[in-house]
């Protein structure tokens, strides 16, 4: 049992390394496990103002400067990825990986 979110995504990409779920190009994988690491480690207050529940339908959200700065972050680290890979697809470094599954 692997209990932590970073090393879920290294050991399913150590055990199943076909599967893409970190770019194969160098400089994108790199940027991919940047970002990971950032939305694992931060975003406090996003993540305590903004909790992922699919149960509960919100109808009104105002969010305190905190958070909004959390938005802020995930915007400027977005466009660096896309701009750093050279991303031309929907998703942060080039392919879908183990990064845009961190965002959901």
């Amino acid at each position: 049992v692997v209990p932590e979110t970073i090393a879920i995504a290294e050991e399913l990409a150590t055990r199943h390394p076909d599967a893409g779920l970190w770019p194969a190009d160098a400089h994108a994988r790199a940027t991919a496990r940047v970002l990971a690491a950032e939305m694992h480690a931060g975003f406090g207050a996003l993540r305590s103002h903004c909790p992922m529940n699919l149960r509960v339908s919100y109808t009104d959200c105002a969010p305190p400067p905190e958070v909004l700065a959390d938005l802020s972050r995930l915007e400027a680290i977005w466009s660096w990825a896309r701009a750093t890979t050279g991303s031309a697809t929907p998703w942060l470094c080039g392919a879908y990986s183990a990064a845009d599954a961190f965002f959901a």
